[in-house]
């Protein structure tokens, strides 16, 4: 199995989408050693350090580790339930994606839903967020995904709990 987009050489790798590319490596010689040679052969634009490739955002900490996040798409999910990470308050933000005691069921005879936002292209945003840079959001994500076609107010809430 091989990936036809991803390329690795002697310590870097090298990520290419479309006409999108980015290379990564401990080192910075290397990449900069990479980055003349490709242009050698091939006409790039050198952006410099990595921050932003494809919608994710690239945070570098002091211990090394880098941090992947996707604001606009977390944001247009906010936007799209009517969320305000500024303005709503503690008891609708929650620090867990799901109820660790509650598992999400049919609920026939559950209140319909209060609010008019597309529930299934939500869920469709969340499966995407979640495959991408967010797995901890996954079983809530597809509990919530069971119920596209009758969602109640009771899903509508779960799923505004993941947001």
């Amino acid at each position: 199995f091989f990936d036809t987009c991803v390329f690795t050489k002697k310590g870097i790798i090298l990520v290419l989408y479309v006409d999108d590319g980015i290379l990564i490596s401990p080192s910075k010689s290397l990449i900069n050693e990479e980055i003349k040679s490709l242009m050698d052969n091939v006409d790039l634009t050198d952006d410099g350090e990595l921050k932003d490739y494809l919608g994710t955002r690239f945070v570098k900490h002091d211990d090394r580790s880098i941090e992947l996040t996707q604001p606009n798409m977390i944001n247009r999910i906010l936007k799209l339930v009517n969320l305000d990470p500024d303005n709503d308050t503690p008891k609708t933000l929650r620090d867990t994606p799901a109820s660790p005691t509650h598992l999400l069921d049919k609920d026939p005879d559950g209140k319909p839903r209060q609010q008019n936002w597309d529930y299934r292209g939500v869920i469709g945003c969340l499966s995407y967020l979640q495959a991408m840079i967010r797995p901890d959001i996954t079983m809530a994500v597809q509990q919530c995904a069971r119920f596209c076609n009758e969602p109640t107010k009771e899903h509508e809430e779960a799923v505004k709990r993941i947001c």
